[in-house]
């Protein structure tokens, strides 16, 4: 609102002042104490961010107080933790500085949140418990409850020490309420003789002795097999119960291919442990008549009502869940800023809106912008400073492929509105994965290349006619189709563009956004929930979505 009073106020001629003095080159509403008149967002009114100018004309550039400063902290000992006692806000790390807290004695590489709990009287991995149950090495003790030299396996003790008392180091006691029940008691009326449990899960082999009084164990050598296990996909009696393989709990679900392409369709389906003759293991098929149309033709008709599920964090970044869930279902992530290197994983949406039960992830190298998504149990970034997108595997949590978008402007050549290194935008749709960007040969304004994640290559490239890039608010696509905001301010907020890259035509779109917080920074489509995820102002937020063929 000021800024528009401002501009309103400089249409007025001002009594006593020249053409000179009331001149506002980039019509920002600022005349002499605008320190760069020729760049409107360049003002005394203007936010301070991290983009090596002076932006609200105080003499300073990219001070701590700018708006996306980031926050680091010391690392003396190197081990990838920094001491949060000691907090520098600055644009840039300094040497020795990172972003990630947690070190509880920055003096030693081998104490960090990371290192494993050892007997040694410290607190290793920082969790302020020193030498506790997590620790590595600590000896087992069992609760002796009736006195008879073993203890029982439900009374476990892990500990660094000897507790005393009635807790013991043998926990091979079958029946720890009966003193006449033990391992190598001779079978009478008085004492009863503990079969062996070879495989330590509760069930043990009635022609042999040893440490359990439960029998029934149809496989003795795999703790994994035995009465009322879960039953699994996998060939083996897992529950005991003399069948195999049926009601099994990882049971997949089968799709009719009628036009064998390889892509089925969920008109009809079938849940088996082996796959039947005529399906395939997904629904991906539009038209399961025609083998070559390869492509889900849909369209956005219109984006309905906003969910809350947190406010948490920055101002700007990411999140997302796996349109395959190839990792299980119910998975998302978060990318907590427009760049680092950390991301957190949570179980469910539940935990990522209570906050908990997150696991802490490093990539091994640094993302730039809010445009990562997870496609297929992989996660694809643009690299910090380059026009590189990376493919990190989520599960064995490394680096495993790359590739180069040529010609393609990154770190603030081509952003969104708002800045933030968000040049390359990668997307996922019913089609596949996406990289959105811009190149100077297209003028600016938005490039859409379809990619193949197994080859990490551009399959096709579509040039539009957009405005610039920098110019729009957020971009993503569903079916093959980009659709563009008109800013990342969510008051007012609107797709104004489209471009189907199935028909290689463009339209004027005008589909309203549901009004939130003020500053969306990401927004991507995920095809399994048909869900709009979106970052605004801290806030994570989901828009649902109608679309019609």
């Amino acid at each position: 609102m000021t800024r528009l009073l401002a501009l309103t106020l400089a249409t007025v001629p001002l009594a006593g002042c020249d053409d000179k003095e009331t001149a506002d080159a980039d019509g920002d509403g600022y005349i002499n104490d605008d320190c760069d008149d020729n760049d409107a967002s360049v003002n005394p009114d203007a936010a301070e961010i991290c983009d090596g100018l002076d932006n609200n004309c105080d003499g300073q550039t990219d001070e701590a107080a700018a708006t996306d400063a980031g926050v680091w902290f010391p690392d003396n000992d190197s081990d990838g933790f920094g001491d949060e006692s000691i907090v520098l806000v600055a644009c840039e790390a300094p040497a020795s500085y990172i972003a990630d807290g947690g070190d509880c004695n920055d003096g030693r590489d081998d104490i960090n949140p990371d290192a494993d709990e050892i007997c040694d009287g410290l607190d290793n991995n920082c969790d302020g418990d020193t030498d506790g149950g997590d620790v590595t090495g600590a000896s087992g003790w069992y609760l002796d409850n009736d006195n008879d030299g073993y203890g029982g396996t439900a009374s476990k003790l892990v500990t660094c020490s000897d507790p005393g008392g009635d807790w013991i180091s043998d926990g091979s006691d079958c029946d720890d309420t009966s003193a006449s029940a033990y391992p190598g008691a001779a079978p009478n009326d008085s004492k009863t003789d503990c079969m062996k449990d070879s495989d330590g899960d509760g069930y043990g082999d009635a022609s042999a002795t040893g440490t359990t009084v439960a029998g029934s164990d149809c496989d003795d050598s795999d703790d994994s097999q035995l009465p009322g296990a879960d039953e699994y996909c996998n060939g083996e009696d897992d529950n005991c119960d003399g069948t195999v393989d049926e009601n099994a709990v990882d049971v997949p679900t089968w799709y009719i291919d009628d036009d064998g392409d390889g892509r089925g369709n969920d008109d009809k389906s079938i849940s088996d442990c082996t796959q039947p003759s005529g399906y395939v293991d997904n629904d991906d098929d539009c038209d399961d008549a025609d083998p070559t149309d390869e492509q889900c033709i849909c369209y956005l008709d219109s984006v309905g009502s906003a969910t809350t599920l947190v406010s948490a964090g920055s101002t700007y970044g990411a999140w997302m869940s796996d349109p395959e869930e190839a990792l299980g279902s119910g998975l998302h992530w978060e990318m907590d800023s427009y760049y680092g290197s950390a991301i957190t994983e949570y179980p469910t949406a539940a935990d990522l809106t209570a906050r908990t039960n997150g696991t802490s992830l490093s990539l091994s190298s640094q993302y730039e912008g809010t445009g990562g998504v997870v496609l297929d149990g992989y996660m694809y970034y643009p690299e910090y400073n380059s026009n590189t997108i990376i493919k990190y595997d989520l599960d064995l949590q490394k680096e495993v492929d790359s590739m180069t978008l040529t010609d393609a402007g990154y770190h603030n050549s081509y952003h969104y509105q708002w800045g933030g290194y968000s040049d390359i935008d990668l997307a996922v749709d019913e089609n596949g994965l996406w990289a959105i960007y811009s190149t100077s040969a297209n003028g600016g304004r938005i490039v859409v290349s379809s990619l193949d994640p197994d080859k990490m290559a551009i399959l096709n490239t579509w040039n539009t006619s957009s405005t610039s890039k920098t110019s729009t608010g957020n971009a993503f696509m569903i079916c093959g189709v980009l659709y563009v905001t008109n800013s990342y301010y969510s008051s007012g907020a609107s797709i104004n563009y489209a471009y189907d890259t199935n028909t290689s035509k463009d339209w004027v779109e005008n589909i309203s956004l549901p009004s939130t917080y003020g500053y969306t920074s990401h927004i991507s489509y995920n095809p399994l929930d048909g869900l709009l995820y979106v970052w605004d102002y801290s806030r994570r937020v989901t828009f649902s979505t109608t679309v019609s063929n």
